[in-house]
């Protein structure tokens, strides 16, 4: 299950305040290293709170023309990848509130773009390589302007 909203810092699915070595798509992953190789990158929280954002921003201007369609795709895109789960179209048209054909044309426009491309089944996409490294630069740009997620 794609997790993009919500504070899922310090907390587990048992209520404890640190998940078990291993544990992926709830809890803080340790990701890639940041630009100096000293701390770790939480692709999956940063890109999950980066969404929320989005939709937060959309949700108070009450309208189409502030959301970030294209983005938000890609945020889901990046979490999808970094939970090591399945994207299909309808639940990326989903997680970002576009009807079907909004998505298919979004899609469309990102798989020309080579950031994503269909995935191993019908009816799935994923990043590129490509697509991954330049979501993971974009979260290593805001995460540098925001500083390290606690």
């Amino acid at each position: 299950m794609i997790m993009a909203s919500g504070d899922r810092r310090g907390r587990t699915e048992g209520g404890g305040s640190s998940p078990e070595e291993g544990e992926t798509g709830i809890f803080r992953l340790k990701g890639g290293q940041d630009d100096a190789g000293t701390s770790p990158v939480d692709y999956e929280y940063l890109a999950a709170d980066l969404h929320a954002a989005n939709r937060r921003r959309a949700d108070l201007f009450r309208h189409a023309v502030m959301a970030d369609k294209v983005m938000d795709i890609m945020l889901t895109a990046l979490i999808a990848h970094e939970q090591g789960t399945v994207l299909t179209r309808k639940a990326a048209a989903m997680a970002n509130r576009l009807t079907a054909e909004d998505a298919e044309a979004l899609i469309a426009g990102l798989t020309d773009a080579r950031l994503l491309e269909d995935g191993p089944a019908p009816g799935r996409i994923r990043l590129t390589a490509t697509g991954v490294d330049r979501m993971r630069d974009y979260i290593r740009h805001v995460r540098g302007r925001r500083g390290p997620a606690k």
